[in-house]
């Protein structure tokens, strides 16, 4: 049985140590009160509806898929809201059944990436780069909802590493794997796919004597022909089944360069900008420049025995992480004029950090590569420090929480930083591990690991289990004036009409199209409108009508707010009408 001080002495055994309890610590902050949170309605709203679409409609939705209750195709990718629909006939329609799956795809994203990271740098980059994925706070958010990044996370690092295993290892028999986990990357995300292709074969581009290879070329034709019968799949049966349903899924699938740059994502729950990454992930920032440094590191003993690889492929692994980097940074550059999600490439940072981690475990033999890594660690922490104390200087709100505290919680982040990186130097130059051995590095990021935990756990509070806006509440008390009309025609006009869609399974409206009284009366007439909401406070316009209409629903239909609110316990701010009496 190894000991305690022996797994503080070998790099391998206490990374994998610290891992295992990244994942179990992972598992946890992302369970803990999962189904709490009502429906994100931008993020997981046209995912919830299009998997209660695949479970009400059966295969005419699965090959037309809609935003909308049973509405007109939308083009729509169908394999994450399938997975979806899976949950909910299993378990039916709620919150935390259709947010389970991001929950595991991240975990085993997580697992994945620290195999990928093995193969090129050796068993202790690998565990800590795990470790990471696992407790970083924008991956951990991400896996908390249903949203498709997770997924897409998943399935773009598994076709990586099976692309890796069929060049790497001669073993052409997994190349159609790889091809089959990407082409479903592209029936989940489209385009967004590419994020995980294109690194790879920049990757097999610094190993150009493979292609002088017979078997490299079979190993790529089955990779890409494996790909395309995937990705094509859901094309061709639309084609073959619902022609006339094709004309939404070609425009979404090859449409114009902006529109298709804007399908990468959708949606932004963790935004690919400088100031959520610096706010969650502000003192592992400074272990990035390390793992960076780390990349050009020449092979010594210890990382062979651990697994590391040389030559070629230690190359195009390098190659394959500065791909993966540079587009973290071309998302981040562009996220001031798109909103675009920053999950399916934010295990870059991840795995970089473990790289860092994985030098501070080995300190380096030479002085000048000692110094080298020094300064690229005191580089980058200097600028992590610049960036964080200019988007505090500069912002309207608090970048480091908020309230009468935010001066003191954001001094205390700029001092982790400083603290952090001076750490960091410390253990690069090995200063650190000739006076102390290597156990001062394991606590070093262990203080960091936990910090990230701790970080996940506070933005979980704050950003998450305070989204309560009373739509379950709300669904709860309308279904009664809701279900006996037909799910497809319009119903109800609320400022949460995902969320209610979702649970009712009937199509709704905002306020945004600023309806006249005069329409609000004759949708009551007619009886095609049957449930009115808006929130008391709101200046929005999509979310609260004028003030004559107000003043109609109070006097035209009846009231039930008082129910909504008894239903939620609290106050949800909204005031809710069905068509009746007033009471």
């Amino acid at each position: 049985m190894t000991s305690v001080t022996e797994m503080a002495d070998d790099p391998g055994a206490s990374g994998r140590l610290l891992f295992v309890l990244a994942l179990f610590a992972g598992l946890l902050l992302r369970l803990v009160q999962l189904g709490s949170p009502d429906l994100f309605g931008p993020d997981e709203g046209a995912w919830a509806v299009g998997a209660r679409n695949i479970v009400e409609g059966g295969l005419p939705q699965l090959l037309a898929l809609s935003a909308t209750p049973l509405g007109d195709a939308s083009g729509m990718p169908v394999f994450f809201p399938a997975l979806l629909a899976v949950m909910v006939k299993t378990f039916g329609p709620y919150e935390w059944a259709i947010r389970l799956p991001s929950v595991f795809a991240g975990l085993v994203a997580a697992f994945v990436l620290e195999r990928i990271v093995r193969r090129g740098y050796g068993q202790p980059a690998g565990h800590i780069a795990g470790a990471f994925a696992a407790l970083a706070p924008p991956l951990v958010l991400a896996s908390r909802a249903a949203t498709v990044e997770p997924t897409l996370a998943l399935l773009g690092l598994s076709g990586i590493i099976f692309g890796l295993r069929a060049f790497e290892e001669d073993s052409p028999g997994e190349a159609p794997l790889a091809g089959i986990l990407f082409g479903l990357g592209f029936l989940t995300k489209g385009y967004a796919v590419g994020l995980f292709i294109l690194p790879l074969l920049v990757a097999l581009l610094f190993r150009p004597r493979l292609f002088a290879l017979g078997r490299t070329k079979r190993t790529l034709a089955l990779l890409a022909g494996s790909f395309v019968l995937t990705a094509g799949l859901q094309l061709l049966l639309v084609a073959l089944l619902r022609p006339e349903a094709l004309a939404p899924h070609l425009a979404r699938a090859f449409g114009s360069a902006p529109e298709a740059l804007r399908q990468l994502t959708d949606v932004a729950l963790v935004s690919a900008d400088v100031r959520m990454i610096v706010r969650t992930l502000f003192v592992l920032l400074p272990l990035v420049g390390v793992g960076i440094a780390y990349l050009t590191r020449p092979l010594g003993e210890e990382e062979i025995v651990s697994g590391a690889t040389a030559g070629d492929r230690r190359l195009s692994h390098m190659a394959l992480w500065c791909a993966y980097g540079v587009e973290l940074v071309v998302l981040v550059a562009v996220a001031g004029s798109l909103e675009l999600s920053s999950t399916p490439v934010l295990p870059a940072l991840s795995a970089l950090a473990g790289l860092g981690g994985a030098a501070l475990l080995t300190p380096p033999r030479s002085s000048i590569r000692a110094r080298f890594e020094v300064g690229a660690t005191i580089a980058s922490g200097t600028i992590v420090l610049v960036l964080a104390a200019l988007l505090v200087a500069t912002s309207h709100e608090p970048l480091f929480d908020g309230g009468v505290s935010a001066p003191l919680t954001a001094a205390g982040a700029l001092v982790a930083i400083v603290l952090c990186t001076a750490g960091a130097a410390w253990l690069a130059s090995g200063d650190a591990a000739r006076r102390f051995g290597r156990r001062v590095g394991l606590v070093f990021l262990s203080v960091l690991l936990v910090s990230e935990g701790l970080e996940a756990a506070r933005t979980i509070r704050h950003d998450f289990l305070a989204h309560r806006t009373g739509a379950r509440a709300m669904a709860d008390q309308v279904a009664p004036s809701l279900l006996p009309l037909p799910p497809r025609a319009v119903t109800f006009r609320a400022p949460e009409t995902d969320a209610l869609a979702f649970r009712l399974f009937r199509t709704g409206i905002t306020w945004a199209d600023r309806p006249t009284v005069e329409r609000i009366a004759e949708e009551a007439r007619l009886g095609t409108t049957v449930v009115w909401a808006y929130r008391e406070t709101s200046t929005d316009v999509a979310a609260a009508p004028a003030p004559l209409i107000r003043a109609w629903l109070i006097v035209h239909t009846r009231e039930v707010t008082s129910e909504v609110d008894a239903r939620a316990g609290r106050s949800t701010g909204l005031r809710v009408f069905v068509a009746g009496p007033p009471s």
